[in-house]
């Protein structure tokens, strides 16, 4: 019965390279994209800080729930 539970446990599948790697790095340059968008909008139109406040906290709201 031991030599059957060890057997069990060692086949558990392992994190994949994309759950280890990809998907943590596209999280992070989505943010960054994103980010970089909205200093670009500002820099270009002078938007008001209030509205673009407001804007990164709505896209990173959505991030974190469309990931979490």
């Amino acid at each position: 019965m031991r030599s059957g539970s060890t057997r069990q446990s060692l086949m558990q599948p392992f994190d994949s390279l994309e759950d280890v790697l990809i998907v943590p790095l596209v999280r992070h340059l989505y943010i960054v994209e994103v980010v970089f968008i909205i200093v670009a909008l500002i820099i270009e139109h002078r938007l008001e800080v209030t509205c673009v406040v407001s804007a990164l906290d709505l896209i990173l709201f959505t991030t974190q729930r469309h990931y979490a």
